[in-house]
């Protein structure tokens, strides 16, 4: 099971057991998740645009550190073992881990734009 999947599963089921240290409150955590799964899967669209010969490129999750969600995330990528494995934090901005090959970093993208349709609220 990677991160995604356990983002998933989150967003379903509200378990969180391998993904948040004590510290983060339950609407922090949701926040990040929906975050994180909602950049992957415009990162994904991105890449898709590029195969396209279409001007952009990948960017990194920007961070604003007015927001404790920010802040929280990045306590989760330095103490959460599941988190530092795929993500690194770059002064504001999030990245995946230097370890994950790019082939893989494509294949979580694609996950999360395929497994991650929130609802939409009218």
């Amino acid at each position: 099971m990677d991160i995604i999947d356990l983002m998933i599963e989150y967003r379903k089921d509200g378990s969180a057991d391998q993904l948040a240290g004590a510290e983060i409150c339950k609407d922090n955590l949701n926040v990040i998740i929906v975050n994180i799964l909602s950049w992957l899967k415009l990162e994904y669209k991105r890449s898709l645009w590029l195969a396209q010969g279409k001007k952009t490129k990948l960017k990194p999750l920007e961070l604003n550190e007015d927001y404790s969600w920010c802040i929280d995330l990045k306590k989760m990528i330095q103490n959460t073992k599941v988190f530092s494995k795929y993500f690194a934090a770059d002064g504001n901005k999030v990245v995946f881990a230097k370890e994950i090959p790019i082939e893989e970093q494509n294949r979580l993208r694609e996950k999360a734009y395929y497994s991650f349709n929130p609802q939409m609220h009218t």
